[in-house]
């Protein structure tokens, strides 16, 4: 386990290999006959095969392998393995497989007499090794006897002097076609060219040693990773604020007790008893990880089960799995959105989104948030510009890329308006549900079920799981020839190892959760309204998010215009609160990368 070379750097058995082994090892436990039968056959086979003229038996009389040899071989080796294959020919067409043993001539320590390899199997009749060993007996009898066979194998091991003169190479050159005789003219000449031709050596200088040491004392090795100065708002973040444990109900930062307000946990599964014992069944019976994307060794059946009910749950055809939240998203987009492609993108969309838009390659046209008369006015536009060029417009896909709710935000889109645009303009809807999966709509379905919108008006709805579910991960579904096109085309499917089975284990128990417990997603709506109420009524504060989001931002009333500023203003208000108990946290935007910022 620590110095087996195949053990420790090659792929681990596909499971159902491991099983099928499992299976065949207790089924030979379970019947001793087999082995029994299995001897019997061995036996029958080695005497019939001793009766055989010109042949000599090589082998135990109680092994599964036996060889038959020429009796007299020839000093041609090759002449020898060209009688075995005549056998072989003949015995094959009489409906017996066989085949002569095999060797890598060049590589073998030491090479044994050319042989018919014959391979007994305890699952053969007497009735069908007596007509097989008969085929095999007269196959031999007739190639050994038969002089013309005999003298057909002569001829194959001479070889017969090659002619040549003058006359037949001018009257084969008359005979080829003009164009594959200046076609070899020209490979001819550009070979002698490439003869003749002078390698290119490009004139050394000779360094001196002081000229020498001087070049490597001015060389500066560069950083391997960028130099981050020391107050860098994130490593003073980091410095200040460690958390202890799971970030559950409840959150330890810096061994005090806090509330938690901070991390997105909306129903509550982090630290579920009857999750966290699924999990662990999980982890025992399949291990951490598969060690392998899906396509290859990746997949079990808990992840096929858990896309199974995403599926239904969802009302979809089908569902794939993704083993990190970030990714799904964007692996979705560039799956299906190529270059020369168009996205018309709500700038209130999240940084996975934008990272989607960029690998795509596509056009992307952004439109300001939620502001359904600048979208339309951007697709009148690409109406008009459709319109002076037809074919082009035939081959250019368009795409309306939005959010559930926006993280950025706290609000919803306008699906209702987005779906008649959709129609009326001819685009296709990738809708992300992050926030809205497992939240919005009676039963969690989203934002789809919040408005009654059926869900084949939207062609694709991507979610993390990491958030309602509580797991890792994330999913995609739709139809199912859109989702088996990711299968595919998914990078992140295709390239990533599959999720650890006990967190997709994780995500089915929670999605049954929830769906056994509706009360969970009433008193998550109750919760995120009382909320919201109550922060309208924070002096200085503008509350950003509807009433029933459960991303809530707080901002600034009257904001200074200095980021900085607003930050650090925000920063305190976030001291003050884990110092009384409630963890609370600032939003934060990779900002030099981010295609819009919001207000702190």
């Amino acid at each position: 386990r620590l110095s087996g070379s195949g053990y420790c750097f090659s792929a681990s058995q596909p499971p159902m290999v491991a099983v099928a082994a499992t299976k065949a090892l207790n089924l030979m436990k379970e019947s001793p006959a087999l082995l029994v039968k299995l001897r019997e056959n061995c036996q029958r086979v080695h005497k019939m095969a001793q009766g055989i003229d010109g042949v000599e038996v090589r082998g135990s009389p109680l092994s599964p392998v036996q060889h038959l040899q020429l009796t007299e071989p020839a000093a041609d080796r090759d002449l020898d393995i060209s009688t075995l294959q005549m056998v072989q020919d003949m015995v094959i067409s009489q409906g017996v497989a066989i085949t002569p043993a095999r060797y890598l001539e060049g590589e073998e320590h030491q090479l044994p007499q050319p042989s018919i390899r014959l391979a007994v199997s305890a699952h053969l009749s007497e009735e069908e090794i007596d007509r097989s060993m008969a085929i095999i007996k007269n196959a031999f009898f007739t190639v050994l006897h038969n002089n013309s066979t005999r003298g057909v194998v002569t001829s194959m091991a001479e070889v017969q002097p090659a002619t040549w003169s003058v006359d037949n190479l001018i009257q084969d050159l008359l005979q080829v076609p003009t164009y594959h005789l200046v076609l070899e003219v020209l490979l001819f000449l550009l070979i002698a060219k490439l003869f003749f031709y002078k390698n290119y050596k490009p004139k050394k200088i000779k360094l001196t040693e002081e000229e020498k040491e001087e070049l490597i004392a001015e060389w500066t090795p560069e950083p391997l990773t960028p130099d981050v100065p020391d107050d860098h708002p994130v490593l003073q973040a980091m410095d200040k604020y460690c958390i202890n444990g799971a970030a559950g109900k409840t959150v330890n930062i810096n061994g005090k007790d806090c509330i938690n307000m901070a991390t997105l946990n909306f129903l509550g599964f982090i630290g579920n008893k009857e999750i966290e014992e699924k999990a662990v069944q999980a982890l025992m019976k399949y291990g951490v990880g598969p060690c392998g994307p899906r396509g290859f060794f990746g997949t079990m059946d808990v992840h096929l089960n858990l896309e199974e009910q995403l599926a239904r749950f969802m009302q979809t055809e089908e569902a794939i799995l993704y083993s990190y939240g970030f990714v799904t998203i964007a692996s979705v987009i560039p799956a299906y959105s190529k270059r020369g492609d168009i996205i018309f993108a709500d700038e209130g969309v999240g940084f996975a989104c934008q990272k989607g838009c960029v690998a795509s390659r596509s056009t992307v046209k952004w439109f300001r948030h939620n502001d359904m008369e600048h979208l339309e006015s951007l697709l009148k536009k690409q109406k008009e510009e459709d319109r002076k060029k037809p074919k082009k417009a035939k081959v250019t896909r368009k795409f309306l890329l939005v959010e559930g709710i926006y993280a950025k935000y706290g609000d919803t889109c306008p699906l209702p308006e987005l779906v008649e645009l959709k129609w009326k303009y001819k685009l296709r809807i990738i809708l992300e549900e992050s926030l809205s999966f497992g939240v919005l709509g009676a039963s969690g379905r989203g934002i789809t079920e919040h408005f009654d919108i059926p869900v084949d008006n939207i062609e694709l709805i991507a979610a993390s799981l990491e958030n309602s579910m509580a797991s890792m991960g994330g999913f995609c579904c739709g139809k199912k020839f859109v989702i088996d096109h990711q299968r595919l085309a998914g990078w992140g499917y295709c390239f990533s190892n599959s999720q650890p089975p006990m967190v997709a284990v994780a995500a089915t128990e929670a999605l049954n959760l929830m769906q056994k417990n509706p009360g969970l997603l009433v008193k998550l709506r109750d919760n995120c309204q009382r909320v919201h109420k109550l922060a309208q009524g924070i002096y200085g504060v503008k509350v950003c998010g509807i009433p029933l989001s459960p991303v809530q931002h707080l901002q600034l009333a009257e904001p200074t215009g200095d980021r900085g500023l607003d930050n650090s203003t925000l920063h305190m208000v976030q001291d003050m609160a884990i110092s009384q108990g409630v963890a609370i946290t600032p939003a934060r935007y990779l900002e030099e990368e981010e295609h819009q910022l919001p207000q702190p």
